[in-house]
């Protein structure tokens, strides 16, 4: 699909001072509680959502103090925040690089560095590196320069066994192979992949989305989802012996994370944490009885965007659906396709299906394009003006988006209200993902990649289980 980029700097984070802490972190889960002291019974102060980026104030043992994005100081467990590495915009352009106040090269030049030298990085956000600047943000194009690293922080990895190249792509010669919860220096990355120091003072790189950049690397989302048997006293450690933090009515769907003997650690929906005894849990589908229209973009005689190696966007977008679906039907949603094959249906068509089926939310799976080969990144849409579950859907791409990003390799293009015709045409709650750019040559690659392709569907789908639980 052709990208829209008409006013999108009306939309994007205004140049602004900004207080820098010693270290950066984010959330990696959804719906949590930050707490006046740093205990799980103390007064609720704040909700965090998956990926929010806060700021790392202080720490015990077990939990950092933190100024959330609402400004709120509190504590949270160092379970749920994966702390992110230094790393810098190293200058490779071979003169200087101009920072900017937004992201285009139309912008207001605020500054510059010079050739070899290197800022804060902070964030990427529409192919833009965003780069702290005498304290404040500031954008540097991506094209200029490399992210690095100086290799004081360990990267591990969360599959195995995971191939290490010579070079930042899969024709990259194997040199060695790393397994689960192995760590490696982490000197920096390009083109979604991580530059590794390796145990013989080598370098090599792997595919980003398979390694964690934070210690918390045995977090891989939700272990499980139970419903509690009967009234059940939320506690604040592994035993009867601990306080009681709340008392949790019969059937409250809770999310397990950890076990500990025969306690379970929980997350509930409304953000506290604490402990629950397994005899009075059972397991559960989280999204039993919710139907889902699951629309592959383009189709037939309609290709999509078509990639550089010649690769058609209706087959990888048709990919990626059917990995959705298998992760929302372990969930226990009944996944309805708009195509299941390569044919054409109209945009019209697709929409009306969601309607007749009375479903519950319908969601686009897309991959980008524009004429422009630097541009990269994902975003996601809804419609306010003529779907008449706006407010529905913006909330829909706002927690897929919040999902998805979430995923080493994957940065940041937004999420914007389009009147697009498969969005506008359903009164059904609808979203609509760009996963990536077809014309970008090494997102390209990338999105061609199957495990990528698999960890995205599961981001999509812890997404949309995001949004149905927390309303």
């Amino acid at each position: 699909m052709k990208k829209y980029i008409a006013l999108i700097i009306l939309i994007m984070l205004i140049f602004q001072t900004t207080v820098f802490a010693l270290d950066l972190g984010r959330i990696n889960i959804d719906a949590i509680n930050i707490t006046n002291e740093p205990n799980y019974e103390s007064k609720v102060l704040d909700k965090l959502n998956k990926n929010d980026h806060i700021n790392i104030l202080d720490s015990t043992d077990n939990y950092y103090k933190i100024k959330a994005p609402s400004g709120k100081t509190g504590w949270i467990d160092k379970f749920f925040v994966n702390v992110q590495p230094q790393r810098y915009f190293f200058n490779t352009c071979g003169t200087n690089a101009n920072l900017r106040m937004s992201p285009t090269t139309s912008s207001k030049i605020i500054g510059q560095v010079e050739d070899g030298g290197k800022l804060k990085y902070i964030d990427t956000f529409h192919s833009w590196y965003v780069v702290e600047y005498k304290g404040m943000e500031a954008f540097v194009a991506s094209w200029l320069g490399d992210i690095v690293s100086d290799g004081s922080h360990l990267v591990h990895f969360i599959d195995e066994p995971i191939n290490i190249r010579t070079n930042p792509s899969l024709e990259g010669e194997v040199i060695s192979r790393g397994y689960k919860y192995d760590g490696y220096k982490y000197l920096g990355e390009e083109y979604g992949w991580f530059k590794l120091g390796l145990d013989d003072g080598s370098q090599g790189y792997a595919a980003g989305w398979l390694l964690s950049l934070d210690n918390n690397f045995y977090i891989n989302n939700i272990l499980s989802f139970k419903n509690t048997t009967d009234n059940l006293r939320l506690r604040s450690g592994p035993s009867l012996n601990h306080e009681i933090i709340t008392v949790m009515p019969k059937n409250t769907e809770v999310r397990v994370i950890e076990l500990e003997g025969e306690w379970n650690k929980i997350v509930t929906w409304d953000g506290y944490v604490g402990f629950c005894h397994d005899d009075y849990l059972e397991e559960t589908l989280p999204l039993s009885g919710k139907t889902i229209v699951l629309n592959p973009g383009h189709g037939g005689k309609d290709p999509g965007a078509i990639s550089s190696s010649g690769r058609f966007e209706k087959d990888v977008n048709l990919s990626v659906s059917f990995m959705v679906r298998d992760v929302l039907e372990d969930f226990g949603a009944n996944v309805v396709m708009t195509r299941d094959k390569d044919t054409y249906i109209s945009r019209v068509a697709r929409a009306k299906m969601a309607d007749d089926l009375n479903a519950d939310i319908m969601f686009s799976i897309h991959h980008n394009a524009l004429n422009n080969s630097n541009y990269y990144g994902m975003s996601t849409y809804y419609d306010t003006k003529g779907n008449k579950s706006g407010a529905e859907s913006s909330r829909l791409a706002e927690s897929i988006y919040d999902s998805v990003v979430g995923i080493n390799s994957i940065y940041r293009d937004g999420i914007y209200d389009r009147n697009f015709e498969v969005l506008r045409s359903t009164n059904t709650p609808a979203a609509l993902i760009e996963i990536g750019f077809m014309t970008n040559a090494w997102e390209e690659k990338n999105i061609q990649n199957y495990s990528f392709q698999q960890e995205v569907s599961r981001q999509i789908a812890f997404g949309i289980l995001d949004y149905f639980k927390t309303k």
